[in-house]
C-alpha cells in the first residue's frame, strides 16, 4: 500500500505459485528469488515488512535484513486482545457478582 496525490493506492508486485512447505527456509529462498526477478540488488534493501508469522520471521533472519513489523497486523492483534482481555474481565465480574448473590 501507498499514498499518491493523497490517495490510498495497493499495488502487487508478484504473486508466485509455493508448493513447498512454508519453511523460513523455503521463504528466505523464495523471497531471494523474487529480488533475482525483478533485478533488484540485494544492497539497496532497506527494510522488509511483514507479518509476526514464525516463518516470516525465520526467513528475513537467514537472508540478514532488517525486518519492519506491519503496523495494521500489529494493530489487528491488540486490538484482538484487548477483547479477549474485556471478555474475561466481564466474566470474572459477572461470576464473582453471582457468587456474591448466593
Amino acid at each position: 500500500h501507498f499514498i499518491q496525490d493523497w490517495e490510498m493506492k495497493t499495488a502487487c508486485l508478484q504473486t508466485s505459485y509455493f508448493p513447498q512447505d512454508h519453511t523460513g527456509e523455503h521463504i528466505a529462498e523464495a523471497l531471494q528469488d523474487a529480488i533475482a526477478s525483478w533485478k533488484l540488488q540485494e544492497k539497496y534493501l532497506v527494510a522488509i515488512t511483514t507479518n509476526n508469522g514464525i516463518n516470516i520471521v525465520k526467513a528475513v533472519e537467514l537472508n540478514e535484513w532488517l525486518r519492519m513489523q506491519c503496523f495494521g497486523h500489529r494493530l489487528h492483534l491488540a486490538i484482538g486482545e484487548c477483547s479477549v482481555v474485556r471478555s474475561i474481565q466481564i466474566f470474572y465480574f459477572n461470576q464473582k457478582h453471582i457468587k456474591n448473590v448466593s
